[in-house]
C-alpha cells in the first residue's frame, strides 16, 4: 500500500505525497525488520521535507533518523537530530 503511493505519488509529482510515503514505508520497515532497514527511508524523506520546507515533517523525519541513530549506539547523532527536530516544532 506505502510502496503503491510512494510510486503514483513520484508519478504525479506530488512532492508532499512522496514524504509521507517515504515517513510511512520507514515506519513500517522500523517495526517489521529493523532500524537499519529504515534508514534508507527516513534518509530520503529528510531529503524531500527539506526541498518544500515542511518544518513539522522534518522534525518527523528527524525522530526517525535519531531511531536510526540510536539503534545504532550512536548517541551524540541521535541527541542532535532531537535537537533540531525541537527546534522545528
Amino acid at each position: 500500500c506505502y510502496t503503491r503511493a510512494l510510486i503514483l505519488s513520484r508519478e504525479l509529482g506530488h512532492t508532499a505525497g512522496i514524504a509521507v510515503a517515504l515517513h510511512n514505508l520507514g515506519q513500517l520497515a522500523e517495526n517489521t525488520q529493523g532500524i537499519e532497514a529504515a534508514a534508507p527511508y527516513y534518509a530520503q524523506e529528510i531529503v524531500v521535507r527539506r526541498e518544500i520546507g515542511d518544518d513539522r515533517g522534518i522534525a518527523l523525519a528527524l525522530d526517525g533518523l535519531a531511531s536510526v541513530a540510536r539503534g545504532r549506539g550512536n548517541v551524540a547523532e541521535a541527541k542532535a537530530c532531537y535537537d533540531e527536530a525541537a527546534l522545528r516544532l
